[in-house]
């Protein structure tokens, strides 16, 4: 149900500097609005495609979107946040130059639900850093992060026994495979709500 922000999140999208990409939006049994005003953009682009889910959560509708991925690499991104213009470039060119990286993510300007900015969400740097500290907790903005879609594969994407760490699980299985790393950019505007 993100009728109120949908839009914004699918124009963030529209708006990239990096303009070869693909949009799979899982609509899962929204009740609003929101799969009208995905469809109305859908009809205009051929790039976006509308799945309907099953509504058994989220790591359910990330699977289903993975099973319609044919690129190389998956950016995630939630449907009340907004990625700069800049966002899939910078991660693109990033994970294209740093082959041993399988996951990279990035800072992230928390706003408010009306999009005033909040504070900052700094992520650690280095991958000794970052694999020390998921010893013990999450430390990557999910919505932030770009994926390849080779690893996400190899270890069965996502599991759906976690309600609400579906994220921490995957970085903690998918790190055997292969290094994550963050970008000291802000290239997301992550929604917090009250």
């Amino acid at each position: 149900n993100s009728e109120r922000y949908i839009a914004e999140s699918i124009e963030s999208v529209i708006a990239q500097s990096l303009s070869n990409w693909r949009l799979i939006i899982v609509d899962d049994l929204s009740t609003d609005r929101t799969r009208q005003i995905i469809l109305s953009y859908a009809e205009k682009d051929p790039r976006i495609v509308l799945l309907k889910g099953e509504h058994k959560g989220i790591a359910a509708a990330i699977n289903m979107a993975l099973s319609e991925v044919t690129a190389d690499l998956v950016a995630r991104l939630d449907g009340d946040d907004i990625a700069t213009h800049n966002r899939l470039a910078v991660q693109y060119d990033f994970m294209q130059s740093h082959r041993d990286v399988v996951v990279v993510g990035s800072n992230a300007m928390l706003i408010d639900e009306h999009g005033k900015p909040l504070k900052r969400r700094t992520s650690p740097v280095g991958w000794e850093k970052i694999e020390n500290i998921l010893k013990t907790r999450n430390c990557i903005c999910h919505p932030a992060t770009m994926i390849r879609t080779s690893a996400l594969r190899q270890i069965g994407g996502y599991r759906d026994k976690f309600r609400t760490s579906q994220d921490y699980d995957l970085w903690l299985r998918i790190s055997e495979l292969g290094k994550i790393e963050n970008i000291s950019q802000d290239l997301l505007l992550y929604r917090r709500h009250s």
